[in-house]
């Protein structure tokens, strides 16, 4: 983390502070806003997030002669200094609102600032500092006090009267060569795939450091992101993070104006123990290659995974879309349908439509998950397809099904957005691992056959929401939100209902993940 902020305070100590070079934050309501003209657009690779600004330039300029706001709100900025060939901005960060029942009240505090700045025509530099204080649920204080680890972030300083106190430290270093290549080298999150759920990667855990490289070629977008991650050995302590590695290959193809396939790829290794130290497999730096291959040439120890993704506009406004992952499996075991505990897979399938029933504006979306036991897992949670007791992908994990709907209205300030999530999921049950845990190591205490989706103690889980956001001001993506959402939870055990009224601001640089 110092070596970061210390890169990126000398570079601006020492270069002049306009370019194309950087990103748009990897928010749901931010990115609502332009989603439309982008899927309009079959040059765009809409899977690929967040999305990089030089790639869709030309739609956001075309979104912006005809956008209202420019009208409304003016530009401000706390700090912007402006010169013929680059920009320094700075904004402050502020999140302050409350989650509340009959029962139980809850705040949230985030303060801090944003810093961009654009360097030459191939430089830029983003950084997020805030220090945010919590409080939270009786069940997200359970996971947090077990874990030591906060939801969709790391760990946290320290613990006051119920309150949690963590920082929150992002940023990138973009480098574009040419108009064909791009460099990043940061901590943030990433995201690939077209639903409002990733089975391949999806920003749910914590923020990482990470490598990226991407180079954009006629049809064909490639990427690849070199991460180091931390998680906890739950062999030996489960409050004990350690690191490990993660190399993800993704190639996006605009085969037409209407279609798009996509292929997907992962490694994840663990970095050794207290006898033998790994360290980084020089094996996987290889920028093109099958991983399949290099882990079988170096003794197969390592978790791969596999998968492919396609987008298909049907009609004018409407796109399906899917993807699937693959962990292990064995035709034979397949089709003997014995419940083999190593057929690992999992899919989603969606479709979104804009401009719904023919109303300017109006959003439909719905989607379906399902993922096979065990899938994600390894022989130790150090293998896992996960990072900060959090999975990378899903955030439950997996052994589940899952059914989305959204409806979405944007007007020029306003987004008013309903939501409903009913999913099922098994989870331990005496004892026995049924697979929903992707960081137990796979083959303890687990059923070699027999094995099948929502197995264990079976949770039936359904959340409601109306969620509205008002832009206060465009330039520091800050907005008022207020809410309602009832959460009805049955399982083999217990019975929950809680209905929560939430309202407060936001600096919307990243998606406010519920905890499910």
């Amino acid at each position: 983390m110092r070596f970061f902020l210390i890169v990126f305070f000398f570079i601006i100590s020492v270069i002049n502070l306009f370019s194309q070079s950087n990103y748009l934050p990897l928010n749901n309501v931010e990115i609502s806003r332009y989603e439309n003209i982008l899927y309009s657009n079959s040059t765009i690779h809409t899977s690929i997030k967040p999305y990089f600004y030089r790639d869709i330039k030309t739609v956001i300029d075309s979104f912006k002669k005809n956008d209202t706001l420019k009208n409304i709100i003016k530009t401000i900025n706390l700090i912007n200094i402006k010169t013929d060939k680059s920009n320094l901005t700075i904004n402050p960060v502020l999140s302050l609102g409350s989650n509340f029942t009959t029962k139980q009240f809850y705040y949230y505090l985030s303060y801090g600032a944003s810093l961009n700045s654009n360097i030459t025509k191939q430089l830029s530099i983003n950084i997020n500092f805030y220090k945010n204080t919590y409080t939270f649920s009786d069940d997200t204080r359970s996971f947090i006090d077990s874990t030591l680890i906060i939801p969709h972030n790391g760990t946290f300083l320290n613990k006051k009267n119920g309150r949690y106190n963590f920082l929150t430290t992002t940023g990138y270093i973009s480098y574009s060569p040419s108009k064909y290549f791009n460099f990043q080298l940061g901590r943030d999150k990433n995201f690939f795939g077209d639903g409002y759920r990733s089975l391949q990667l999806s920003d749910n855990s914590n923020y990482n450091p990470f490598l990226k490289g991407s180079v954009k070629v006629w049809k064909v977008k490639y990427t690849i992101i070199y991460s180091l991650l931390k998680d906890v050995n739950t062999n030996i302590n489960y409050n004990n993070l350690q690191k490990k590695y993660d190399v993800v290959h993704y190639l996006s193809w605009n085969v037409n104006k209407r279609l798009n396939f996509n292929l997907f790829e992962t490694v994840v290794w663990n970095n050794g123990d207290s006898i033998y130290t790994r360290g980084y497999d020089v094996n996987y730096l290889n920028p093109i290659i099958f991983f399949r291959p290099v882990e079988y040439s170096v003794g197969s120890p390592d978790n791969v995974l596999m998968g492919g993704g396609l987008k298909l506009r049907i009609f004018k406004n409407t796109h399906l879309y899917g993807q699937f992952i693959l962990d292990e499996f064995k035709l034979a075991e397949i089709k003997a349908k014995t419940g083999w505990w190593a057929n690992k897979y999992g899919y989603n399938a969606g479709l979104k439509t804009f401009n719904f029933l023919n109303i300017k504006n109006l959003y439909l979306q719905v989607e379906y998950n399902y993922t096979r036991p065990f899938i994600y897992s390894h022989n130790t949670s150090l293998e896992c397809y996960g990072s900060y007791s959090q999975p990378l992908a899903h955030p439950l994990g997996a052994n589940f099904t899952e059914f989305i709907a959204i409806v979405r209205y944007n007007m020029p300030r306003l987004i008013i957005e309903a939501k409903l999530l009913n999913a099922k999921y098994g989870t331990n049950k005496d004892s026995i691992n049924v697979g929903q845990n992707i960081h137990l190591p796979n083959q303890i205490n687990t059923n070699i056959y027999g094995n099948y989706t929502h197995q264990g103690d079976l949770h039936n889980s359904l959340i409601s929401d109306i969620n509205i956001s008002y832009l206060l001001n465009k330039d520091m993506h800050f907005y008022f939100n207020a809410g309602i959402r009832n959460y009805h939870l049955v399982s083999d055990d217990e019975k929950q209902k809680t209905t929560i009224i939430f309202l407060g601001f936001k600096t919307n640089l990243y998606n406010y993940n519920g905890f499910y």
